[in-house]
């Protein structure tokens, strides 16, 4: 009984989340910061893709513009794709390189998601990858942005689908429905990446000082895991670095990789490696210590269904 009662609590709430959302998304001008702050609470599915485009600038708050800025954005990438297929000069051999370190992490892609292994999809994120690179000299392309994109993948593709996302199918779309959505991810990876360009570029120090950071908390908040690590020789950056280098995204739950990414941007990257611990440090560490698992747990991924759904809900991830 109390287990329903809760149930019930819980489909009321979300319910009256929904309608403040949609309230917020319908006005003629959105108020993006309250916006942002009621989806910290979770955004259902299908409002997912316009709540993301605006909480990225993407689109404007105001409702009028947003139609004619979306077609020229979407101009200007198609504009773009040339670049790709190498119209008009010979590529350069770091374009070249750059290229080739594309097409080896595509299909490393998401392992364990069919979807992304289509060969629209592959297409897809290999021209997304490509041309962020070249036009990003600072710091070109980098291993673990092929992880970032995919989460843009999932949620523009699902203004075209419903149901699982290993029942997708990208070939039934005809090529100018793809080619907008893969303009839509695009450009709203380069407003999330710009935030932190100093995670890809040389030394890459603003992962250095995420992962440092997380070192701190943990000396702060568990003392005694902080010495076992110690003590077992487990390196912060080992495991840190991969959780900072892909935002979390590798290797997770999907719709908890959703999360994780809008939460992200642009406040949260401030705070992020303290979400790291929020996610990671919630165990029975005394039995882990217990039985020598620290450097095993450090190195493999756990717990992140249940963790999803606990902190975000099964269909509530932002």
């Amino acid at each position: 009984e109390g287990h329903h009662e809760e149930r019930v609590v819980d489909r009321s709430r979300s319910t009256a989340h929904t309608a403040k959302m949609e309230k917020l998304l319908s006005e003629k001008m959105v108020d993006v910061e309250a916006l942002r702050s009621v989806a910290w609470g979770g955004i259902p599915p299908h409002l997912r893709p316009l709540t993301w485009r605006l909480l990225l600038g993407y689109l404007p708050p105001n409702r009028d513009r947003r139609g004619s800025i979306l077609k020229r954005k979407r101009r200007e990438y198609l504009s773009m794709v040339p670049e790709f297929d190498g119209e008009g000069r010979e590529r350069t051999p770091e374009e070249l390189a750059m290229l080739h370190q594309v097409q080896i992490d595509a299909p490393r892609t998401a392992p364990g998601e069919s979807f992304f292994h289509q060969e629209a999809v592959q297409e897809c994120i290999v021209r997304i990858l490509y041309i962020w690179g070249i036009r990003h000299p600072a710091s070109g392309y980098v291993q673990g942005i092929n992880d970032i994109v995919t989460p843009f993948l999932a949620v523009f593709l699902s203004e075209h689908f419903s149901g699982p996302l290993d029942d997708w199918d990208a070939s039934q779309l005809d090529r100018g429905t793809l080619m907008d959505m893969e303009a839509d991810c695009y450009w709203c990876l380069c407003k999330f990446l710009d935030s932190i360009q100093d995670h890809y570029t040389y030394a890459q120090p603003g992962i250095q000082k995420k992962v440092f950071r997380i070192r701190e908390l943990v000396r702060r908040i568990d003392a005694p895991l902080a010495d076992h690590l110690q003590a077992e020789g487990v390196e912060f950056m080992l495991f840190g670095h991969r959780w900072v280098n892909c935002l979390l995204v590798r290797g997770k739950h999907p719709g908890l990789s959703r999360s994780v990414l809008l939460l992200a941007y642009p406040d949260w990257l401030l705070r992020s490696s303290d979400w790291c611990l929020v996610l990671r440090l919630e165990r029975p560490w005394d039995r882990l210590r217990a039985q020598g698992a620290v450097d095993r747990q450090t190195g493999e991924e756990w717990g992140w269904k249940r963790k999803g759904r606990r902190y975000f809900g099964q269909d509530w991830c932002p």
